[in-house]
């Protein structure tokens, strides 16, 4: 009887000691797909944040510049720019924006004075940018963000109509 007591007994110990593997590898991959799920998260965000916030940067200052004339495509270093006009107490200015070294950059300075491209100011990072002038008042303008993931936006210049 003693032996079928030690028996029931170490069938118990087993029983429970499955119980908590099973337990724990359950637990480990509950954490592991959590986690995954997680990094997925985090990085859909970043790319959403990257190209979302460098297209509406870049649509309010053309808002801001939307006067007859001010809005330009220029070549800046064999790279497409957004040249934005402006005049304040009497002298020109102008806003570029434009991609540099994997960065979306806006360099403000006086007119028909040459500075590097180095001289910008980073606002994001990007792979590529370009803006076409599609009609007399429509642009397109095309981001690629860090993660070669491409959005396009068109604009058109409210100062045209």
């Amino acid at each position: 009887m003693n032996n079928k007591n030690e028996t029931r007994h170490m069938i118990d110990v087993l029983f429970v000691i499955t119980l908590f593997c099973v337990f724990a590898v359950c637990s480990v991959l509950l954490i592991a797909v959590g986690a995954k799920v997680y990094q997925n998260t985090i990085n859909n965000m970043e790319t959403h944040f990257t190209s979302t916030t460098a297209l509406s940067y870049i649509t309010e200052k053309i808002r801001q510049n939307d006067i007859s004339g001010n809005l330009s495509i220029e070549k800046f270093d064999g790279n497409d720019a957004l040249v934005l006009s402006s005049e304040y107490n009497g002298e020109e200015y102008c806003t570029y924006i434009y991609s540099f070294n994997g960065h979306l950059k806006e360099l403000f300075t006086k007119k028909n004075i040459e500075l590097s491209p180095q001289a910008g100011q980073d606002i994001l990072a990007i792979s590529d940018f370009s803006v076409i002038l599609l009609d007399d008042d429509l642009y397109e303008i095309t981001l690629v963000d860090s993660n070669h993931k491409s959005k396009t936006i068109r604009i058109c210049s409210k100062a045209a109509k």
